[in-house]
């Protein structure tokens, strides 16, 4: 399964990278792609997971989540 976040406040690699651990945080993720540019993270999951656990993982690396598809 894989879920689009279109993400606000990414600027740097930096950005990405804190988004990136964030993400790997969360057991179900096994791939991460995030396009600083686009403003998205594209995932790839074990298995489904809540939108509200991977806008919490968005939140505490300091960005806000404008949707996921």
């Amino acid at each position: 399964m894989k879920k689009t976040i279109h993400i606000e406040g990414m600027q740097c690699s930096h950005c990405a990278g804190l988004l990136n651990i964030q993400l790997f945080g969360i057991k179900e993720v096994i791939d991460a792609k995030i396009d600083i540019r686009d403003k998205t993270a594209i995932i790839a999951l074990k298995n489904d997971v809540d939108d509200s656990i991977l806008i919490r993982a968005v939140e505490k690396a300091g960005f806000t989540v404008s949707s996921i598809n």
